[in-house]
């Protein structure tokens, strides 16, 4: 007798809630170390690192799974292991440096990797289980709304808008000043093609060919998210983090408006 292993229904929305969960804390733990100048909770001679506060969410996750129901708790072990997962994978870079360095430039770019793999196994999943109203799911809940009453062109809008104030900000802080001339160059000719898809996405949805248009502004999304994020994260870490959590944003409210749109022509 040989053993059927089938994936969760609702394992999209555990992919992704977890994702999001683990964003926002690394978001709030850099945010916090950042404004109290690295806080160390330390008795003596010795210090908890926050990797164990990570390890510590992780571990009480698996104890809720192994007690409770999966369908009473699997969405709330997401959650915890998500803060959890974001509170362990920050401190990266000390493990990846001989002088214990957390603030080491590019470990930011490794955490952000962990995501970017999280989002790709969630749109994964989602080709197998297309995405139904759920009962718990902070994102999905807002996009599908959203895509209903279809404000698509002020999500566009306001998107544009911030991009390009966005780039405005990169092209002073960053490409003028930052030694790394080959990061620089790199950054900008990422950020010129996604700009030029941005144009030709407005080119086509003025034009009333919007799905075209549509389809040019995901390209967009996605060469940010999988290339342009990644140079960023390289020069910031904050801004980076937050451009991430906008892009997927987006991205989900494009991906749900055109579910929407071949569902109803």
């Amino acid at each position: 007798m040989t053993a059927r292993f089938h994936l969760q229904k609702s394992a999209p929305n555990n992919i992704l809630i977890f994702m999001i969960s683990g964003i926002v804390s690394v978001l709030v733990t850099r945010l916090f170390l950042h404004l109290t100048n690295n806080f160390q909770l330390s008795f003596g001679s010795m210090h908890i690192a926050h990797v164990l506060w990570g390890g510590l969410l992780m571990f009480l996750a698996l104890i809720l799974i192994f007690l409770f129901p999966p369908s009473f708790i699997l969405k709330h072990c997401a959650v915890i292991g998500g803060l959890g997962w974001g509170v362990f994978i920050d401190e990266i870079g000390k493990y990846i440096t001989r002088d214990n360095n957390y603030w080491y430039q590019p470990a930011i770019i490794y955490i952000y990797i962990s995501f970017v793999l999280l989002y790709l196994l969630y749109r994964f999943l989602q080709t197998r289980f297309p995405p139904r109203p759920p009962k718990f799911n902070l994102l999905l809940s807002l996009t599908h709304k959203a895509a209903r009453f279809k404000p698509i062109f002020v999500a566009l809008f306001f998107y544009s808008l911030y991009y390009a104030i966005d780039k405005l900000i990169d092209l002073f802080s960053i490409s003028i000043i930052h030694p790394a001339f080959h990061m620089v160059y790199l950054k900008i000719i990422i950020d010129l093609l996604s700009s030029l898809l941005i144009i030709l996405g407005w080119f086509f949805y003025l034009s009333r060919r919007r799905l075209a248009g549509l389809r040019l502004f995901r390209l967009s999304l996605l060469l940010n998210i999988f290339l342009g994020a990644v140079i960023k994260f390289y020069f910031e870490q904050f801004s980076a983090v937050f451009g991430l959590a906008v892009n997927l944003l987006l991205l989900s409210y494009l991906n749900s408006y055109k579910q929407n749109r071949l569902k109803h022509g």
